[in-house]
């Protein structure tokens, strides 16, 4: 995974984030922030919530595999099911 630290940090200054993490976030995703996406952890500023942007492993520097990470809050793994999600990407959930 090729990181690029400096979309977010200023190498003139230290390697200091050029913005708080929301802002970084929006700045380079802004469909994951409009009013119809309304995903609860956008909506509260929680990026970091379920990514993490310098020890990631995972795919969109999720914190765990997508399914595993829907369930930490979706505690009803039958809502998870591809039954339930008729015309989404299964394992895609955003």
């Amino acid at each position: 995974m090729e990181r690029k630290c400096g979309e977010c940090h200023d190498p003139a200054a230290r390697m200091t984030p050029r913005t708080d993490l929301f802002d970084s976030c929006r700045t380079c995703h802004p469909r994951y922030f409009t009013p119809e996406a309304g995903h609860s952890p956008v909506t509260q500023r929680q990026c970091s919530q379920c990514h993490d942007p310098h020890r990631s492993v995972e795919a969109s520097l999720l914190k765990k595999p997508t399914y595993d990470l829907c369930l930490q809050c979706h505690d009803e793994p039958a809502l998870l099911s591809p039954a339930s999600h008729t015309g989404l990407e299964v394992n895609k959930c955003t």
